[in-house]
């Protein structure tokens, strides 16, 4: 959508008393937009919150200070359970620790620039959570969530692998 649409869309949907915006496709990954800094300006011009849910996969490509200091309210990443093989198993990918690399660099962003951007994990798992909460790098995620963040990770039971 082009940025002129998207405004005109958030200044209408903002007149008529909407208070959020949710900037993920239907089909898609938000964090390829060329325009999603400009969509976070435009919607946070009208007061609204804005959230996004993403595979987490293009962190490391993106200015986080960014997005966690212009406007972003809330950040989902739908992720497998935080460990390599289940990783693997469940997206059929090697990208693990692409993915582990930029949740680790977002938290820290966010962290040292004190923004108010909460974070929280939507994990397809094939295994119960109280197994997937005992994994090392989830132990090491969780340690740098803030204290209403602690139990951040929600588990999808039913999911498809696409």
């Amino acid at each position: 959508m082009a940025p002129e649409l998207f405004e005109k869309a958030v200044s209408q949907y903002a007149e008529m008393g909407g208070r959020a915006v949710n900037l993920t496709p239907i089909v898609g990954e938000p964090l390829l937009d060329p325009h999603l800094m400009e969509r976070i300006r435009a919607a946070k011009s009208y007061k609204l919150s804005v959230s996004l849910i993403t595979n987490g996969l293009l962190l490391n490509r993106l200015d986080l200070e960014r997005l966690v200091t212009e406007g972003l309210d809330s950040i989902a990443i739908s992720c497998a359970p935080f460990e390599e093989e289940a990783h693997r198993r469940i997206y059929r990918t090697d990208q693990y620790h692409c993915l582990l690399e930029g949740i680790k660099r977002l938290l820290s962003i966010r962290n040292s620039t004190n923004s108010d951007t909460r974070i929280c994990f939507l994990v397809r798992s094939d295994v119960p959570k109280a197994i997937a909460e005992q994994f090392h790098d989830w132990i090491s995620i969780r340690s740098d969530l803030r204290k209403h963040e602690k139990n951040a990770m929600y588990q999808i039971a039913a999911f498809d692998s696409w």
